[in-house]
């Protein structure tokens, strides 16, 4: 019938469009990967009697698109054998998590030929930064974010693999998909109960979560620069690499592109050009007397000053007002719904953890140094978000918030447009500026030019301005 047509068509609609929670990898063969062929599905049931939300979820692969992984903040691999990945496919999973996303491994029956060769792989794909798998303690979020676990639900052996802020990487140490599987709920109700945690840990509020018919911005032509200089320090300034990459297409919406200087040594040869002075990492820290120097040199030269602790992290915070107060600067608190650095963001999309602690427009300050705007001092994150990572128990904003916040500080850099030039009603006074006129250069009052229609002079209309006001400090 048409009313069952038309039902039909609205359910798909529905909920087609429901955000995807879980990507499960492709990887080997599909009896290996694939051997609790509707564990994710049935969990996924779970989770919307739970939450009363729909979440949906998907089968990828790594030699996939980035944009097909970006579906959903986290990445399901499984398996009873060897994991074996390529070195493109290794490559495209370290940028999936650099960008935000987070991957949970699973032992297929316990199996400890996987448990051995996954946790190898993740620490090869990150002996650089020399990141370590740690046992989870009873207090960590995975254990609590819905709740005081129960005993059964703190046996569960969970490993971690941090940035120094986030659990980037999980491996669950023993079989838990099965119950998903068998749909054990009502005995085993902790295995489902801890993905519920991992969902509240990894993963944004309901709206802010993606779906397969999000759009996919693509970078706008460019025909100016901003140079961005992010300052080297002992407090891990280096803490989400792909920050820049990850803001750039915002940004290139208002034309502008970043140039960007990463861990610079704050030197007045070093600062000199910089109009975006980033100052950003996950720990205390404190800059030489000379670094301190100069950036007040820079700022007295026009340079803007940044200041955000990435991913939330207090101790970086309580580091950065001390530095503010070693550069002389001022602080005064910017409403987000308000002052123009945020334009264009309806909302921060402020996580639970600011609403709680400061509220969902506070935390922003305005940096002045002789009454004039200087910087901006945030004391919830800002880098991790416009990187794509969810901040879950620090202050942060949303990834679109955070990414539009960068646009509009690029363009806050951008010189102010030349004077708007109008014309004069009592004609030139310095000679023509086109062709020359047989008449003098004023008239007498009252008298018309006999080449001109008689009609009474007016006044030329208003010219707006060719830009938004901006905040000083351009």
């Amino acid at each position: 019938s048409q009313l069952g047509d038309a039902c039909w068509r609205v359910m798909c609609l529905a909920f087609g469009r429901a955000p995807f929670l879980f990507n499960k990898l492709e990887h080997g063969e599909e009896q290996d990967w694939n051997y609790y062929f509707r564990d994710v599905a049935y969990l996924c049931d779970w989770l919307r009697k739970e939450t009363e939300k729909h979440f949906n979820w998907q089968i990828v692969s790594l030699k996939g698109s980035m944009d097909d992984l970006q579906d959903a903040p986290i990445l399901l691999i499984g398996g009873s054998k060897k994991l074996e990945l390529s070195a493109d496919e290794l490559t495209k999973l370290k940028r999936y998590l650099d960008l935000g996303g987070t991957v949970l491994f699973h032992p297929h029956n316990n199996s400890p030929e996987f448990k051995k060769t996954a946790k190898a792989l993740m620490l090869k794909l990150y002996s650089k930064e020399g990141y370590e798998w740690q046992k989870l303690p009873p207090t960590d979020p995975l254990y609590t974010a819905h709740g005081k676990p129960n005993a059964r639900m703190l046996s569960i052996p969970l490993l971690g693999m941090k940035d120094g802020a986030r659990n980037f990487a999980i491996f669950v140490d023993q079989d838990i998909a099965g119950a998903w599987q068998l749909k054990l709920a009502t005995t085993q109700a902790d295995l489902f109960q801890f993905m519920l945690n991992l969902r509240l840990y990894a993963a944004p509020d309901y709206e802010e979560m993606p779906d397969r018919l999000r759009a996919h911005p693509k970078p706008g032509p460019t025909t100016k620069s901003v140079v961005v200089a992010r300052v080297k320090h002992s407090g891990q300034s280096a803490a989400y690499p792909l920050l820049y990459e990850s803001v750039a297409t915002a940004v290139s919406q208002k034309s502008i592109a970043l140039t960007v200087k990463d861990q610079l040594e704050a030197t007045p040869a070093n600062l000199k050009g910089v109009k975006l002075i980033h100052i950003t990492g996950l720990f205390k820290f404190e800059l030489k007397a000379a670094e301190k120097a100069a950036i007040q040199a820079a700022i007295k030269d026009g340079a803007f000053l940044l200041i955000d602790p990435a991913y939330g992290q207090p101790d970086f915070a309580d580091a950065a007002r001390a530095l503010v107060t070693d550069l002389g600067l001022d602080l005064k608190p910017i409403n987000s719904k308000t002052d123009p650095l945020f334009d264009g963001i309806d909302s921060v999309h402020a996580n639970g953890k600011m609403k709680e602690q400061m509220g969902s427009s506070k935390g922003f300050f305005e940096l002045t140094s002789g009454g004039k705007r200087a910087g901006l001092m945030s004391e919830v994150d800002i880098t991790a978000a416009a990187t794509g990572a969810f901040v879950y128990s620090n202050p942060g904003i949303g990834t679109a918030a955070a990414r539009q916040l960068w646009a509009n500080l690029a363009f806050a850099m951008l010189p102010p447009p030349p004077p708007a030039t109008t014309r004069s009603t009592t004609g030139p006074t310095s000679g023509p500026t086109t062709s020359p006129t047989t008449g003098p250069a004023t008239l007498p009052a009252g008298t018309v030019p006999t080449t001109q229609p008689s009609v009474p002079p007016t006044a030329p209309p208003a010219v707006p301005p060719a830009v938004p006001e901006k905040p000083a400090g351009q």
